[in-house]
């Protein structure tokens, strides 16, 4: 092999993949209408969040540039792969990684060992795929999971990260404690990737933290940069025909092509590179039913919240559910906490490592006042406090 191409594949994750023509369980990997992938997969940041539409692959991506960092040690102390369950890692290792290790032998599967579904070794990497959710309770209240305490790591990567407890992805960044990427003390990489879910939350709070990447595309004819997901729907247009293109909001005359688009940091002094692409980047998207979908959400499964989090790769919370936060301030008042009351109250006790007491009386109709609240130890406690508040109701 040419050395310089040799030095390149050995640098480039993207160039081992293309040179390698490495096969997919959909098919040759391929940057044609993918173009958004190459910096993904080339980036030498140590953190990234990927906030995403569904089918982009992403998971591919993450996994493609993970394998390649195994191969040429840059991951000694090893790889951990999350994700939600131990039931989707057994699927991913059936149809996906199974046959990426076959179709790719000379590149790849030569190079791998194990026949374990959690565990793999690629050169002298150990690669960790672990199910996040978690197993068991400490104490009634500790979540905790024996797959995420035992192995150790350079690098992680969560595959779809909303769907994790938060406290889960917490014990497994504790895996890169002792890490040593690329030969450096406490050096340590994390790819995170997700669809949303809700706003403010998971992978969009994530995202928001960061250097907020989002792909432009320049229009031919203006030269106006124009994201979509940050323009939509503006940046649909029906034509007469029925059929729906992505217009630039600017001069309202030429289609946009996601292929020539670049990544664009709205943060660039932000350490930690976070990224935002939705469907509406891909060639493989239905845009009418986007629009459609949009503008009348009564006729389709999921509505607009499978629209925002699926499609649009945006967090969604309907309206009439959304709880903000003069509404919480509305229901609180100055009345202190009383040690008594002649009733009838209804007491509510949260049962657990402690006993989580609500009394509550009903001044009114549509009104319930809380008038009490106390954690105690033992189960007498609670019915000193019922008697003590003369409880007409008790719900444990």
């Amino acid at each position: 092999m040419n050395p310089d191409r040799q030095k390149l594949i050995q640098a480039s994750p993207w160039a081992w993949t293309h040179f390698n023509k490495i096969q997919l369980h959909s098919g040759a990997w391929s940057v044609a209408h993918h173009e958004y992938q190459v910096d993904l997969l080339n980036s030498q940041a140590l953190i990234e969040f990927w906030k995403k539409g569904s089918q982009m692959g992403f998971t591919e991506v993450a996994i493609l540039w993970a394998i390649h960092a195994c191969l040429f040690g840059k991951f000694p102390a090893g790889l951990g792969v999350v994700f939600p369950t131990v039931d989707s890692v057994i699927k991913y290792a059936k149809e996906r990684w199974g046959p990426m290790i076959s179709l790719n032998y000379e590149a790849l599967g030569k190079y791998v060992s194990g026949d374990s579904a959690e565990q793999k070794r690629i050169g002298g990497t150990m690669i960790n795929f672990r199910g996040a959710r978690s197993t068991h309770t400490i104490e009634e209240s500790k979540k905790s999971s024996i797959g995420a305490k035992q192995f150790r790591a350079d690098a992680l990567i969560f595959d779809e990260k909303d769907e994790m407890e938060p406290n889960m992805v917490s014990m497994f960044y504790k895996r890169l404690g002792h890490a040593e990427a690329d030969g450096v003390k406490g050096r340590a990489y994390i790819r995170a990737l997700s669809t949303p879910s809700i706003p403010g939350w998971g992978i969009e709070k994530d995202y928001d933290q960061g250097s907020q990447h989002i792909w432009m595309i320049r229009c031919p004819a203006c030269n106006k940069e124009t994201c979509l997901d940050l323009t939509f729907p503006d940046c649909l247009h029906q034509k007469d025909d029925g059929t729906v293109v992505r217009l630039c909001p600017g001069c309202r005359r030429t289609e946009l092509d996601p292929r020539t688009g670049k990544w664009i940091a709205q943060y660039e002094k932000r350490d930690i590179i976070t990224r935002w692409i939705s469907r509406l980047n891909t060639d493989y998207a239905d845009l009418k039913m986007i629009l459609d979908c949009y503008q009348y959400p009564h006729k389709y499964d999921g509505g607009l919240q499978e629209l925002y989090n699926s499609e649009l790769a945006r967090g969604y919370v309907a309206s009439e559910n959304k709880l903000e936060l003069e509404e919480v301030y509305a229901c609180c008042s100055w009345d202190a906490l009383q040690a008594a009351h002649k009733g009838p109250t209804c007491v509510g006790v949260d049962v657990g490592k402690y006993f989580h007491v609500t009394v509550a009386i009903r001044p009114n109709d549509g009104i319930l006042k809380i008038i009490h609240l106390t954690r105690v130890t033992e189960i007498e406690d609670v019915r000193e406090i019922c008697l003590r508040f003369n409880a007409g109701c008790v719900v444990m």
